[in-house]
Parts: structure tokens; C-alpha cells; sequence
């Protein structure tokens, strides 16, 4: 049976019409909110992957990170964004949300910067790989660092937010709160916590790495066990769910979404007409979206 990645799994989870259609389908106005937030989010992993390399490669690492490499973290950040928005070509992109593209360069610069300067993993824990793929056998997986910290090997992970809603200062902590707590059920966290242990060796633990870019900066490390029997009850779940991916991607089984589509934090679900008013029909829907490829049959 075919594994399946975090992210499609996750967005499956959300609505198997979505994940259906995703990648294949796209609007043709760009969600600044959505979009740039993803481009946003890749750079700043593509920074820190450049920084953890120096970490890794670094015996024993120093206190201060070299300016050099600093300046590459930051070449590596840009040039992902720039990678990144080449999908954006042909799309319509708002007044609005041409202003929030033009500051993703700044903002992923200071915050890669910002996150070396407060680097939150201690001196002494050890970086083992730094987004390696575990492989086929996993879903190619590929954790943003993977540490040895004095209980053993965890698998860590950057999460990048530019900030915590809230009207008020205590809405925003509340918020936070929860976010934080949701990690302690994240679908992708088990996934590497899953495929490092079939490594050979035991893992019980992961990191999260939140990182809030405004109003002011702030970047947290939180620790996460994990039971082993939530893990074996997770594992029941992922061949369950990956199975019937599966036979979507057969044509063995329709996928299916909410009469309201699959919204989120950034709004309604961008396939709502084209699932409810156009009913797939490409003639119809060609004006609101572009159409990329065709993997699954959904109408």
C-alpha cells in the first residue's frame, strides 16, 4: 500500500475533495493570505535548513554563527521565495495582496536572521540530518532537522506564524495556548516520530519550534512526548486513511466534501464553485481557475 505525506494527509483528512483536487486545480486570484503565507513559510525553512547544516557540520558548534553563514541562510531564505512564486505566473493578484507580496523578501530576511540570533536548540544537542528523506517505505518524508538531544533522537520541526490573532493581548496568549496545544496532536509529528522508529531505535519525543514574527519577534521551543500507544493507535489510523487515498487515486472511490466546502483560518474552501456551481465543468470554471493537471476523478 501506498504512504502517503503529512501534508496530503492531512489536507485529505480536511476534505478528500480538496486534497482531490488540489495541486490540480488552482483559482485564478492568488489568496494573499494563504499563498503568501505558504511561499513565506518555505523560505524561512529553507534559511534555517542552511543554518542547521553550519550546525551540523559544525564539531563543537560555537556560541556565535559566522556572518558568511548568516548571509547564506539569508540567500538560501530569498531564493526559495523566488522558486516559489513562479507559480503565481498568469494569476491574478490583487492591490491588496500585491502590497503583502512585496514584503515577504524583507520579512523572511529578518526572520531567518532573527531565528539564528535566537537559535532556541541548546549548544550541546547534536543535529543529525537536516530536511533528509526517510524515503519511499515512509511517504518521503522529510523532517525539518532531526536532533540528539541527551534522551536520544527526536525529529523538530519550524513553525513559522506572522502572527497570533487577537484583538487584545490576552485573546492573543489564549490563542496561543491553543496553538501550542494542538501540536500535541500533530499528524505530522507522529508520522516522523513513526518513521524514525523503524529505524531501529527509540523514539518518544519531538520538538516544535514556533516562531511569531509580529508584532515583535519571539521564537519558543516546545517539547512533545509521545505514548506508544498513541502512536500505535495512530499508525491504525494513517493505513486506514492511506487505503482509501489510495482507491480514490484508483478510481475505486469518489472523494466527497462538506454542501459548504472545506473552509480554514484563511476562509472558505478556494473549490467551492467549482464543486457546487460548476459541477467540474471545465468550460464553466476556466474563468475562476487554472487548471494545472487531472489526478483524480472527481465529477
Amino acid at each position: 500500500m501506498k504512504v502517503y505525506s503529512p501534508s496530503q494527509t492531512t489536507l485529505f483528512l480536511e476534505s478528500s475533495m480538496k486534497w482531490a483536487l488540489s495541486g490540480d486545480y488552482e483559482t485564478r486570484k492568488v489568496d494573499g493570505r494563504r499563498d503568501f503565507a505558504r511561499v513565506l513559510g518555505a523560505g524561512f525553512a529553507a534559511g534555517m535548513a542552511k543554518y542547521n547544516e553550519w550546525r551540523r557540520d559544525t564539531v563543537p558548534t560555537p556560541t556565535q554563527c559566522p556572518g558568511d553563514t548568516v548571509d547564506a541562510a539569508v540567500a538560501a531564505a530569498i531564493d526559495c521565495v523566488g522558486s516559489q512564486m513562479l507559480e503565481f505566473e498568469g494569476r491574478e493578484i490583487g492591490e491588496r495582496d500585491a502590497a503583502q507580496r512585496a514584503s515577504i523578501l524583507p520579512r523572511v530576511e529578518r526572520a531567518v536572521k532573527k531565528a539564528i540570533g535566537g537559535d532556541p536548540i541548546p549548544p550541546d544537542w547534536k543535529v543529525i540530518t537536516v530536511e533528509t528523506t526517510l524515503g519511499e517505505a515512509y511517504g518521503w518524508v522529510k523532517p525539518d532537522l532531526v536532533v540528539c538531544d541527551p534522551r536520544g533522537v527526536a525529529p523538530f520541526d519550524y513553525k513559522l506564524k506572522l502572527a497570533i490573532r487577537g484583538k487584545s493581548p490576552d485573546e492573543r496568549a489564549w490563542n496561543k495556548e491553543q496553538l501550542i496545544a494542538d501540536y500535541a496532536r500533530s499528524w505530522q509529528m507522529y508520522h516522523y516520530v513513526w518513521a524514525l522508529s523503524h529505524g531501529g531505535q527509540l523514539v518518544n519525543h519531538y520538538y516544535i519550534a514556533l516562531t511569531v514574527l509580529e508584532p515583535s519577534f519571539g521564537i519558543d521551543l516546545f517539547p512533545y512526548e509521545v505514548d506508544p500507544e498513541s502512536l500505535a493507535q495512530w499508525e491504525k489510523f494513517a493505513w486506514a486513511t492511506w487505503e482509501r487515498m489510495e482507491r480514490i487515486e484508483e478510481g475505486l472511490e469518489l472523494p466527497v466534501c462538506a454542501m459548504g466546502g472545506c473552509g480554514s483560518q484563511y476562509g472558505p474552501c478556494e473549490f467551492q464553485k467549482l464543486c457546487w456551481e460548476f459541477h467540474y465543468d471545465w468550460e464553466l470554471a476556466k474563468f475562476d481557475y487554472v487548471r494545472r493537471r487531472h489526478r483524480v476523478q472527481v465529477g
